[in-house]
């Protein structure tokens, strides 16, 4: 059965709140677990800093959230 593009768009969303709700958590906890090792990377390779940043921002709101 096809499902039209709104239809997909919302069966996406319920999968990603899903998995969010299921793992979020254990997310959440290794980012912390591997903090340390993380920042001593960046110094290494500094174009990475934003994607960082992203991450923890979306760390910030699931945990938030929980």
């Amino acid at each position: 059965m096809l499902l039209d593009l709104a239809n997909q768009v919302e069966l996406i969303a319920d999968i990603v709140t899903f998995l969010l709700g299921k793992h979020g958590q254990n997310w959440v906890d290794s980012i912390v677990f591997f903090q340390d090792v993380v920042q001593e990377l960046l110094r290494f390779s500094t174009g990475k800093n934003d994607y960082y940043r992203q991450g923890m921002r979306a760390a910030s709101l699931i945990q938030s959230a929980l």
